[in-house]
């Protein structure tokens, strides 16, 4: 258990909003919503650091040393910032105070290489070799005692290995022990409906092994008076190649990637000249389980034995005009369970909503060209859904005994035989995410844990732990 100066309950990701801030939020929402009258009040705290802790190297850099063992990092790509200044120095969802006591450093430029040092880091800025932060422009040489005394030094894409990782975003669908490692994707998690992007059911913490934790406030929303208001400080590069595009919206089926006004709402890029992505349908058989299972990836199959047994057709990650959304089912039935894939509720009972897998053209509309119809079978004797898209899979279903149900929609015909699952194609999002803005926060506390949550709670406020009855009982890393 940690002692600290201030309370403080550290929520050290991208989207750090607290319990208390969304409940707030939420509220004023609401009195807007019935027509109550009134000003919020702005959060406590001045976002305007001290002169006299602002190292300014370039219009584009600027360093801001909180405390001894805090260091602001920013970068702003030309012409993009939508503050007052070249710079931030707005409050954020996460960051509402930069105005702290000057602590003591040292700045020294020679040439283009400007280096800051405290008791705590040694920091080495090396400008005009490339835009942003680099490992070649930029370097921390850590100064404080760590655990983990080989690690010496901090560059921009460093992973943090020594991490001890913070909490869950939400508890909702999960039972049991749960794996809180941010390197890898949680598919339990994942599976429960909220989400199909890699390390989406995580945070990374403020106490590490290494030494140093990072914040990255790049994308928070900021405070427009007492109003949360798109992070508009990047740029939006239509030209950027598809991997180097991030989607705005992370929600894998009820996602407006392609409406614009919803994209430009959340202060993201909008490229119309995008086609919607498709998501591979694939097929596996468990023995073990006795059980069919149709999806994009077999999500939660390890140690279940499921076997890949073919490709089915193509369906879309967003709504087209007469399409209908295709669910996946899970029953916990002896002996190993049943996933079923459908457009309604399963009438078997038993079956419990997991997570929505795409869409596919509606049964009711003539059916679309280059498509194949997707059917839905059960087998009494099994207890078990089997969902068919090929010819080779009714034949197999009629073989086992199963019978047909009913017709589900259509679903973009398999444009290949494969011996093993088709992976999800490249995509170019037409709703994507600004680039180029950096607005870091290291910390280099090394082994003085509290020291590291007390400066976070500088920052950003004192941040309550809601009542355990709020949200049930749980226990994390802290």
């Amino acid at each position: 258990v940690l002692s600290v100066a201030r309370p403080a309950f550290p929520r050290p990701v991208s989207c750090l909003i607290s319990m208390v801030r969304c409940v707030l939020v939420a509220l004023a929402l609401a009195l807007v919503v019935v027509g109550v009258s009134g000003s919020l009040p702005v959060p406590p705290g001045n976002p305007l650091a001290h002169a006299q802790a602002q190292v300014i190297t370039s219009s584009q850099v600027r360093f801001t040393v909180l405390t001894e063992s805090l260091v602001r990092m920013e970068y702003i790509p030309s012409t993009s910032s939508s503050s007052p200044s070249p710079f931030e120095d707005r409050q954020t969802l996460v960051v509402w105070n930069r105005f702290l006591p000057v602590p003591q450093f040292a700045t020294t430029r020679k040439g283009a290489v400007t280096t800051i040092s405290t008791s705590s880091f040694v920091l080495k800025y090396t400008e005009g070799i490339a835009p942003g932060f680099t490992r070649d422009n930029l370097e921390v040489t850590l100064l404080s005692p760590r655990y983990w005394s080989n690690t010496t030094k901090w560059h921009p894409g460093d992973k943090p290995h020594g991490n001890l990782k913070g909490t869950f975003h939400t508890l909702d669908g999960l039972e049991g022990w749960q794996d809180m490692n941010c390197t890898v994707d949680n598919t339990v998690w994942n599976g429960a409906g909220f989400g199909s992007q890699p390390l989406a059911h995580c945070a990374w913490g403020l106490v590490s092994k290494d030494g140093w934790s990072l914040v990255d406030d790049s994308q928070s929303p900021i405070f427009d008076g007492a109003w949360p208001a798109p992070q508009l400080n990047g740029v939006c590069d239509a030209s950027a190649p598809a991997s180097s595009r991030t989607p705005c919206f992370q929600d894998p089926v009820y996602n407006p990637d392609s409406e614009s006004d919803a994209c430009q709402a959340a202060g993201c890029c909008f490229d119309p000249n995008t086609s919607p992505q498709i998501l591979p349908l694939n097929f596996f058989f468990s023995s073990s389980r006795n059980d069919s299972y149709n999806d994009v990836q077999c999500q939660g199959c390890t140690g279940y034995n499921y076997n890949f047994l073919g490709f089915q057709g193509w369906v879309f990650q967003q709504a087209q005009e007469g399409m209908i959304p295709l669910h996946l089912y899970w029953n916990p039935r002896p002996p190993g369970g049943d996933n079923a894939l459908v457009t309604d509720a399963p009438t078997m009972p038993g079956y419990n909503f997991v997570r929505s897998v795409g869409w596919i053209w509606s049964p009711q509309g003539k059916q679309p060209q280059n498509t194949s119809a997707l059917q839905l079978w059960y087998s009494s004797s099994m207890s078990d859904y089997f969902t068919t898209a090929t010819p080779t899979d009714e034949e197999r279903a009629l073989h086992m005994g199963y019978k047909l149900i009913s017709l589900l929609g259509y679903i973009g015909i398999a444009t290949r035989n494969s011996s093993t699952p088709v992976p999800i194609p490249p995509w170019t999002p037409a709703c994507y995410q600004r680039s180029g803005n950096v607005d870091w926060y290291l910390f280099t506390h090394g082994m003085n844990y509290a020291g590291a949550l007390s400066d976070f709670a500088l920052i950003a406020g004192a941040i309550p732990i809601p009542r355990r009855h709020w949200l049930g009982v749980s226990w994390s890393r802290w």
